[in-house]
């Protein structure tokens, strides 16, 4: 029940969180400000797309830039910069879908949710569960790594994002599942129906998981094939051990 001694409470804390949000806010609209009247957005998405003539390189820095600007408040203006002047540029040059380009960039600009140094919703969970916040966006990052490779998979197929035949979308959905799958096991250190996984085999089911999502028929082989290989040595060396007689004095 909000008694007047509670009322009082919450409006000293909401005030103190004014003034919060009021500082960050007054830091942001500065550094918008000094680079939309100095053309920083403008010159920037040029030397993108002139600077560069790898398409990775290209996508990579444009991953960094949308991650930074999102984390010092600055998605919107950034979005619709790139939407404008890097958007076509890059569709015109290499060909790629036009909606899966938009959908790249806006996942990205709002990526860093969950990843430090800012985490804004893992600071969130931290302070509605009392756990310490940088710890707590550590581990968000930890569990939700997988999500960072999500926009190059359906940008290098636009039918994971419906662009495409059912049947296309569809069997590449399952394969972009199952390779998440072991992917996230790899990161986990724990496979079901194998368990514990090793040191060495962790990135090897990484990679596998990764190179089974990419949408590509090669790629999909060579990750199943680590994967098998790394699953198979895992079980063969327990079955050793397994079948090892043991002596007690």
């Amino acid at each position: 029940m909000m008694t007047p001694r509670r009322t009082a409470e919450a409006l000293v804390t909401i005030g103190g969180l004014i003034v919060l949000i009021t500082a960050i806010m007054l830091c942001v609209g500065f550094i918008l400000i000094g680079v939309q009247s100095t053309g920083a957005f403008v010159a920037l998405t040029t030397e993108l797309m002139g600077g560069g003539q790898s398409l990775t390189m290209i996508l990579l820095i444009a991953l960094a830039v949308c991650y930074i600007f999102g984390m010092i408040g600055v998605a919107m203006p950034i979005y619709i910069v790139l939407a404008v002047t890097f958007v076509p540029s890059l569709v015109g040059a290499t060909g790629l879908n036009f909606l899966a380009v938009h959908l790249f960039l806006i996942y990205y600009i709002n990526m860093q949710g969950i990843t430090p140094p800012v985490c804004t919703v893992a600071f969130l969970g931290a302070a509605m569960a009392g756990s310490p916040p940088m710890k707590t966006g550590f581990t968000s990052m930890r569990l939700g790594i997988v999500l960072l490779f999500l926009p190059f998979f359906f940008l290098f197929n636009p039918a994971l994002i419906l662009q495409g035949t059912i049947l296309r979308t569809i069997y590449l959905f399952a394969l972009c599942l199952v390779g998440i799958w072991i992917l996230g096991s790899g990161l986990e250190g724990y496979l079901l129906k194998v368990g514990r996984l090793s040191l060495w085999s962790r990135p090897v089911l990484v990679v596998g998981g990764f190179l089974i999502a990419f949408p590509n028929w090669e790629t999909a082989v060579i990750g199943s094939a680590l994967t098998a290989v790394a699953i198979a040595l895992i079980l063969i060396r327990r079955k050793t051990v397994a079948g090892k007689p043991t002596y007690s004095s």
